[in-house]
Order: C-alpha cells, then sequence, then structure tokens
C-alpha cells in the first residue's frame, strides 16, 4: 500500500500556500528566468536557515506526539507494519483524505492571514521582493524573514491537525499499538518520543513523572536535532552540488525510482570520499542512540516490575511486523543514511509564493 511519505507529508499540507509562478508563463524565457532568480534566491543564508527551521520543527514535533505524528504515515505505507497494527487501507485513506482537505484549505487559515497580507505588502513595496532586478541582500533577508514566520505557523497548524486527524481515525488499541512498536525499537528508532511508554498503562502519578523527564531531557534532544539537522542538510546540498557537477539538475527531476537511485548513488558517494564526514555521520546516529538509552534508564526508575517486564518483552520478543521494520532502521544506519527530508522534500520558499505570482501577473497578463 502507498501513503503520504514523511518527506512530502509537509509538501501536501503546505502546498496550498504556494504556487509556481513561472508554471503560468507562456514565455518559456521568462519561467527560465524566474527559475534561476528563485533558485539564486533560495542559496542565499536567509533561504537556508529557515529550510533548516523547518526541518527541526518537524523532526522536533516527535518529541511531543508519540502514535500521533508525522512519522507514523510514513510506518503506516508499509503493508506490514500496518497490519501489524491492525490498521485497515480504509482508515489510512481516510487519514490521507482529511489531510489533502487541510491542504487544500490552509491558506484560508485566519492565524495566516496577517503573514500573508505582510508579504503581499512587501512583495508589492519593493516591485516583486527577491525576485525583482537587483534585489539587495536585505530585501531577500527580509522576505525570507517573512516567509519563515507564515511556515513556521502553517506548519504547527498542519501538524496539530495531522496529530487530531490521526487520533479520531484510529482506535485507541491502534495507537497503544503503534506506542508499543516504538518501545520495541527504540534503540534504532533515530527519532524517539517518550509518549510511547503511555502504552504501558501508566498511572496519573507515572504520567506527570513521564512529563518531568520529558522537560528534564528535552534540551539534550532538541540539541540532538539541531547537530542532526546541521549534518542532513549538509549531505542533502552536496547531493544536490553533485549532481549538477555531473549535468543533473534534481530540483527539476520528477519523483521516480530512477531519481531515487541516482540520489542514494550520489549520497553514497558523497559519504565515501569524505571519510571525515563519514565519521560525523556515524556519530551522529550513535548520539541519537544514547538519547534513548538514557530516557529507557530513567523509564525503568519509575515503572512498576509488571511494566518493566512488558517493556522488556516488547524489546527482546517483538512480533514479526516489528523485526521488518527494525531491519530497515539498521539497513539505514550502517549505511548512514537516517531518516531525512529528501532531496525532492517540499523546501520552504519552493516554488515561488503566490504573492509573487500576483505581482508577476499584474505586470505581465498571460496572453489570451
Amino acid at each position: 500500500m502507498k501513503t503520504i511519505p514523511l518527506p512530502c507529508l509537509t509538501a501536501i499540507l503546505l502546498g496550498g500556500l504556494m504556487a509556481a509562478a513561472f508554471a503560468q508563463s507562456d514565455d518559456e524565457e521568462e519561467a527560465r528566468k524566474a527559475r534561476e532568480a528563485q533558485r539564486a534566491a533560495m542559496r542565499t543564508p536567509a533561504a537556508q536557515q529557515m529550510q533548516k527551521n523547518t526541518m527541526s520543527q518537524m523532526m522536533g514535533s516527535v518529541w511531543n506526539n508519540s502514535s500521533a505524528n508525522p512519522m507514523v504515515m510514513d510506518w503506516l505505507g508499509q503493508d506490514d507494519f500496518r497490519t501489524g497494527v491492525g490498521v485497515s487501507v480504509e482508515q489510512v485513506q481516510r487519514i490521507q483524505r482529511t489531510m489533502q482537505n487541510v491542504g487544500d484549505n490552509l491558506p484560508n487559515e485566519p492565524a495566516l492571514q496577517p503573514h500573508h497580507q505582510a508579504l503581499r505588502n512587501f512583495m508589492e513595496e519593493t516591485q516583486g521582493g527577491p525576485f525583482a532586478p537587483n534585489a539587495t541582500e536585505e530585501t531577500q533577508a527580509r522576505f525570507f524573514e517573512l516567509q519563515a514566520n507564515l511556515h513556521t505557523r502553517a506548519q504547527s497548524i498542519a501538524l496539530e491537525k495531522l496529530q487530531s486527524t490521526i487520533n479520531a481515525n484510529l482506535t485507541p488499541d491502534q495507537l497503544k499499538k503503534i506506542n508499543e512498536f516504538q518501545i520495541s525499537i527504540m534503540a534504532e528508532n533515530p527519532m524517539v518520543s517518550p509518549g510511547m511508554f503511555e502504552a504501558l498503562d501508566l498511572s496519573a502519578a507515572q504520567k506527570n513523572q513521564l512529563e518531568t523527564i520529558k522537560k528534564e531531557m528535552e534540551p539534550e534532544f532538541r540539541r540532538s536535532i539541531d547537530k542532526m539537522t546541521e549534518m542532513q542538510w549538509n549531505l542533502q546540498r552536496r547531493v544536490m552540488d553533485k549532481a549538477r557537477e555531473n549535468g543533473k539538475n534534481l530540483e527539476d527531476m520528477p519523483e521516480s525510482d530512477e531519481k531515487k537511485r541516482i540520489v542514494g548513488d550520489i549520497a553514497r558517494n558523497v559519504l565515501e570520499s569524505d571519510p571525515e564526514f563519514h565519521q560525523e555521520m556515524r556519530e551522529m546516529m550513535e548520539g541519537r542512540g544514547e538519547i534513548s538509552g538514557k530516557l529507557r534508564a530513567k523509564m525503568v526508575g519509575i515503572l512498576s516490575d509488571e511494566q518493566r517486564r512488558r517493556m522488556t518483552d516488547l524489546i527482546d520478543n517483538p512480533p514479526d511486523h516489528v523485526k521488518k521494520m527494525t531491519g530497515r532502521f539498521q539497513n539505514a544506519t550502517e549505511s548512514n543514511s537516517p531518516w531525512r527530508p529528501g532531496i525532492d522534500s517540499w523546501q520552504p520558499g519552493d516554488p515561488i509564493p503566490e504573492e509573487y505570482r500576483q505581482h508577476r501577473e499584474q505586470r505581465f497578463p498571460r496572453r489570451q
């Protein structure tokens, strides 16, 4: 079964916020110049930092939501996992349809209107913002600052709606099994979530203790997320630059098995050609495992004997669907390819925003 893969989830949720201006043009030369201007703007430090912030926000959301977070949608795309936790194809499709509607309606979200208006005003005042001829670095920086505010708020709303949609469409037993799954794979999963321990039927007092542990460990988790984001961003940029050197523009290539093969081959080549960076990737993954170990050790101190036995059994004697998923995590770790927003995933500012499309349409009406 195919579902919404994690790297594409935000693209679907936020796709309605953006429009490809060059796609609206009948002039191929104008379209080419628009693409070049966009790519140049996206290579500015302000734009790159905004993209890093988006990656960090998405990965960080896993810390706060266990059975209802973006990774769950990735897992539900694996038939063995989906059937293992007892979720039907129809349930997954309902979640997908709901989130597609969320994405379609997100541009009209009242909380986003002040951000849209600020961007529209800026584009009008600067006659095109960073895409105008001779746009200054200050103009580019201000544009991406405004756009970052819009995307951060929009993604926050989208992730909240994803959480509520998953909770509304899955049963308590299914959600519990998803949490049990996360306990089973905590040593291999680079994105650990403290809420998974609620699968052990925590008492009210234990839930309060879990919240205390979560607050104590959150700074360390955030630091690891920042490091992971920086490493993944570094690898992604290297892959895209290497592809361009080889005459391939990954940004223009449609999603396909061939594109995935190209990306994988280039990523391996990048890692093999830079042993120091390769080792940093390994250490980053090992550091993520240390956080899982610390969290587990702290939880042992608040669990009853029966709960500890249950946790140990989930880890030592997982069902078949867990074993299959564990194998995938281990393969990712061994190949130094942990989960990351992919080369083809949505990036803030890509494609050109609706505000620019409207501004451009006023200056260059489409030929009838």
